[in-house]
């Protein structure tokens, strides 16, 4: 299979949720900015929250279809 067969997204893929989480992410990397503009913490701020973003796809994937 080719990449152009293949779909962008996953079919299962929530989008909403994962708009909401990626929102929600650059809003605290925001506030963070104000508050404390140190560029090392605000680049630990973005991978952690880079990385809930795909540990919450993977976890989905694994999950059971009903």
């Amino acid at each position: 299979m080719n990449a152009r067969s293949r779909p962008a997204l996953d079919p299962a893929t929530d989008i909403a949720a994962n708009a909401t989480a990626l929102l929600g992410a650059v809003y605290a990397i925001c506030v963070m900015a104000r508050l404390d503009p140190d560029p090392k913490r605000l680049r630990i701020l973005a991978d952690h929250a880079i990385a809930n973003l795909s540990k919450r796809q993977k976890l989905k994937s694994k999950a059971p279809s009903r």
